[in-house]
């Protein structure tokens, strides 16, 4: 959304040991106004949602969720 809205993303990747490996991402979403949320794991559809509710008053933003997070849907079929 150009200067309406900034997203920041942080991650991390522990090796494994005698564990798996993991790796999260977190994301931050930000308006101009100041306000925020606070979300991770871009492969479920409650990230989708929440986002689309933090969106909800903007149309064109919708649309970009729609269309951006389906690849993303797609590849994690269980969720």
């Amino acid at each position: 959304m150009g200067s309406k809205s900034s997203l920041y993303q942080y991650g991390y990747y522990q090796s494994g040991g005698e564990a798996l490996p993991s790796q999260q991402n977190f994301y931050t979403f930000e308006k101009a106004a100041g306000s925020f949320i606070f979300l991770k794991n871009i492969l479920n559809k409650k990230f989708k949602a929440k986002l689309k509710e933090f969106y909800k008053n903007s149309p064109g933003v919708q649309e970009i969720i729609d269309s951006k997070l389906k690849y993303w849907l797609d590849l994690n079929t269980e969720s």
